[in-house]
């Protein structure tokens, strides 16, 4: 604001002819807080809670992972325990055969046979082959 009453400022004989000289305001007032305490806080937690959801979201990601992990070891751990089964079998029944040819030779008896017959057929064969899932191959080396 200006004083625009009178026409003419004489800076030399009057000083209270100056502008701004009868308590006239002229600019702009400016104020900034000397602690940013409040400001500075919450931008602090919203950086926290931003870290949080992060360490959250990674904790997730490794859960899933872990379970992806073990449910994988899982399944290679039945497979090896279905693959070990069908040679346990299959050396079982090469036993019984042997033993039948040994029989049929002369050189065993009725109670070796039947004793590997006893060992072949506690095995539950037809078990085995119906509990093998058709998504579980064995891996090949």
């Amino acid at each position: 604001m200006w004083n625009t009453t009178s026409s003419e400022v004489d800076f030399q004989n009057d000083v209270s002819d100056i502008p701004f000289y009868n308590n006239y305001k002229w600019g702009a007032t400016f104020s900034f807080p000397l602690f940013l305490r409040k400001a500075s806080g919450s931008y602090q937690l919203a950086q926290l809670k931003l870290l949080e959801n992060d360490l959250g979201r990674q904790q997730k990601e490794l859960e899933i992972q872990n379970k992806i992990n073990q449910i994988s070891t899982e399944l290679d751990n039945l497979e090896q325990s279905f693959v070990n089964m069908q040679e346990l079998v299959e050396n079982y029944t090469r036993l019984f055969e042997g033993e039948q040819e040994k029989f049929s030779i002369g050189e065993s008896s009725l109670f070796l046979i039947n004793s590997r017959e006893n060992q072949t057929a506690g095995i539950p064969t037809q078990t085995l082959l119906k509990q093998k899932p058709n998504s579980i191959k064995p891996k090949a080396n």
